[in-house]
């Protein structure tokens, strides 16, 4: 099968049009147009590696035979650590807007290493109904949200690797904070967000906030 066909075939699995997987691949949709209908026979790499990372996001998988459906899809995000986790926080809100549960988990992080342009994006998540809670180290006072929203971990269990929970995904923010992992599996999901209300149940409701910045 000719990859123009297999895009046209994936499209159809996840029922997008043209301008659906526009949006999702940042792909020009008279690029797209060309393409699917043959007046442009290739792709340039970049473009076609778009094209195939936006089917995966969603759990097609363009394959040699064809395309495919799986249900572990392993997305990477490389570079500097507030621009790829702003990426990633777009996704979740993407992704988020499409679930009647818009509830964003966030495990090991801390407000107080939040810049700017982060908060900005946290306050545009919950002004679209994104409810959001978070486990942060005892000790902590930097309680940009409502004291409701949080909880505090216990120093031993609090392993620093910010891990976002959001529908099917997790997310990890690797090493030094340049690399994010992202997985769909609802599995792997049901089990960390398992792991996430065992903590939140054990942990203890903040009483006060120095906090300069809040989201509420």
């Amino acid at each position: 099968m000719e990859l123009n066909r297999k895009v046209i075939a994936a499209r159809a699995l996840l029922d997008w049009s043209q301008k659906d997987l526009e949006k999702e691949s940042g792909i020009s949709l008279g690029t797209i147009s060309k393409f699917e209908s043959g007046v442009s026979s290739s792709l340039q790499r970049g473009t076609e590696r778009a094209i195939k990372d936006s089917f995966m996001r969603y759990g097609i998988e363009i394959v040699e035979g064809g395309v495919r459906e799986v249900t572990t899809v392993t997305r990477t995000y490389k570079g500097d650590p507030i621009t790829i986790y702003l990426q990633l926080l777009s996704e979740v809100h993407t992704e988020l807007s499409k679930e009647e549960n818009k509830a964003l988990l966030i495990m090991y992080a801390d407000d107080a290493k939040s810049p700017d342009l982060v908060d900005k994006k946290y306050l545009s998540l919950r002004s679209d109904g994104i409810q959001m809670r978070q486990l942060v180290c005892e000790g902590s006072t930097c309680i940009k949200g409502s004291l409701e929203e949080y909880r505090l971990i216990p120093k031993k269990y609090f392993t620093n690797v910010v891990t976002l929970i959001f529908g099917d995904f997790v997310a990890t923010v690797a090493g030094d904070g340049k690399k994010i992992l992202v997985i769909k599996d609802p599995l792997i999901a049901h089990r960390d967000k398992n792991t996430f209300e065992y903590l939140w149940e054990i942990g203890q409701k903040p009483t006060s906030s120095t906090a300069e910045v809040r989201y509420v």
